[in-house]
This record gives structure tokens, C-alpha cells and sequence, in this order.
């Protein structure tokens, strides 16, 4: 959930999923979703495996992100270029 409460872990919620998702695809602009929750697991926590997906619909709508569904990749949109 978005919205913070006081009860919210701030490890695991999803704007700190979607900045180590973030970070990960500016080093590599196309990365294999099962490494990519891998590398999310081992930042944040177990814990992180359930805003996972969220963090990734948050990202796609907004537009910074996008999924191949040929090869299972996530691609980084860079609007820069």
C-alpha cells in the first residue's frame, strides 16, 4: 500500500521496491524478472517479496518500466534518449 501508516515497514514498502528496481535497471536496462526479485529479496528483505509485484504495476504505470513477455525480461523506459 502506498498510503503510510504508522505500522508501515519502511524496508518493504513498495516506493523503496520500486527504487531498488529502479537502480538495478539504470546499471542494466533489461533484467530477468526472477533475478530481478532475487536481487529485491536480497536489499530489502524476505519481506519484500510481497509488494513485489505492486511495487512493479506502480512502476509500469507510470511509465518507467516495461515487461517482454517473449524473453521474461523487465526493460527500462529511458525517456532521456
Amino acid at each position: 500500500m502506498i498510503r503510510p501508516t504508522k505500522y508501515l515497514d519502511l524496508n518493504t514498502c513498495i516506493v523503496r521496491i520500486a527504487a531498488i528496481v529502479l537502480s538495478e535497471l539504470q546499471l542494466s536496462h533489461m533484467i530477468p524478472l526472477s533475478e530481478l526479485a532475487t536481487i529485491v529479496r536480497s536489499r530489502a528483505g524476505d519481506g519484500a517479496r510481497f509488494n513485489f509485484l505492486p511495487a512493479l504495476s506502480f512502476l509500469f504505470l507510470v511509465g518507467k518500466l516495461d515487461y517482454d513477455d517473449n524473453s521474461d525480461t523487465i526493460l527500462f523506459l529511458d525517456k532521456k534518449r
